[in-house]
């Protein structure tokens, strides 16, 4: 039997929800630890894990028990934070925008092809049955080769959604 994932979930917003699919998934991933400068906050979501909080992301790229470091931080922040893991040697999931530019992402790439490490951006709407209904009918030959595609998602967001300092401005 392999022994479990040892994760570091950096964020503890939306990084919380991540702990929780952890723990439903503990015969795989154990989450070390939950890291989110407000403490309170990261305690919160590490209690169900029984991870330790920290309140520094550079004390955890020096903790030497971490496989993969689970980025949930503001946008702005995913590229430095994403550089910083691969450099520390650690596998990397990282929530949504993977980062702002085709030059960020080359970076990435190069950073972690270099340290070999992954790099998995979230995306939780891969495995829809939209989709599934698509590639059925690829695998049946019914719509020839594709060469583009387009999906685009509505949401609906109430203004609650965006009282967020980071959320809806260009510069984050």
């Amino acid at each position: 039997m392999s022994r479990q994932v040892r994760v570091a979930v950096i964020g503890a917003g939306i990084g919380a929800v991540h702990v929780e699919a952890y723990c439903a998934n503990a015969a795989l991933y154990q989450v070390a630890v939950v890291c989110d400068l407000d403490a309170t906050r990261a305690t919160k979501a590490a209690v169900s894990a029984g991870a330790t909080v920290e309140t520094s992301y550079n004390a955890v790229l020096h903790r030497d028990d971490i496989d993969l470091i689970d980025i949930c931080l503001p946008p702005s922040l995913h590229a430095a934070a994403i550089k910083l893991a691969l450099r520390a040697g650690r596998h990397v999931l990282c929530e949504k925008p993977l980062v702002g530019s085709l030059r960020e992402v080359e970076q990435i790439r190069q950073l972690a092809a270099g340290a070999g490490r992954a790099v998995i951006p979230v995306y939780q709407y891969r495995y829809g049955n939209g989709l599934a209904r698509l590639r059925r009918l690829i695998a049946a030959g019914v719509t020839g080769k594709p060469l583009v595609a387009s999906i685009e998602t509505h949401w609906n967001r109430l203004p609650t959604y965006y009282e967020v300092q980071w959320r809806g401005q260009k510069a984050t």
